[in-house]
């Protein structure tokens, strides 16, 4: 006899394999470019993840039905403006955001972006210095410091991208 949370967990995936479908459904014949302006696709993937989730986490647990009350709607949030896309916008970027916070999962390039924007400050105010202590040659000292601040920024957000990969957590 299978343990009563495999059950569980076999009736939610049933149950949410079901409401993609019911969303798929609902979105057929919709163009390629607004299913991407939604991204769709990313909240597909983040209810599984909340199915998968939710026996742990109780915010994941709240997810399920309100996102089952915005599928029911999708079609109609997709193709007409009001209260039903501002509530699948609203559900997407609240879900996508409990995914970062709690649970870890990163969209592509997220820290090689992040790293490299503190890379070019650091750069920026380590150049700055280096120019009012060395007037002659500052700006050469500037521009090695900004690049070498980038530089330094890229390795270091794509290390933690990689790892990001490894895990399997790229959102």
């Amino acid at each position: 006899m299978l343990p009563a949370r495999y059950n569980t967990l076999v009736i939610m995936e049933n149950q949410t394999e079901q409401m993609i479908a019911l969303m798929e459904e609902k979105l057929k014949g919709t163009e390629e470019k607004k299913l991407r302006f939604f991204r769709l696709d990313e909240l597909k993937r983040n209810i599984r993840r909340s199915s998968i989730y939710e026996h742990d986490c109780e915010v994941c647990r709240l997810f399920i039905p309100e996102t089952e009350a915005t599928v029911n709607h999708i079609g109609e949030a997709v193709n007409v403006p009001g209260k039903e896309r501002r509530e699948l916008d609203r559900l997407i970027f609240r879900l996508s955001n409990h995914m970062m916070k709690e649970h870890g999962f990163f969209p592509r390039y997220h820290f090689s972006y992040r790293w490299s924007i503190v890379g070019i400050f650091s750069g920026l105010i380590l150049g700055y210095l280096l120019f009012r202590l060395f007037p002659d040659h500052g700006l050469i000292f500037a521009a090695v410091a900004l690049i070498a601040g980038l530089f330094t920024g890229q390795i270091l957000g794509r290390r933690r991208d990689l790892k990001i990969k490894d895990q399997g957590k790229v959102m």
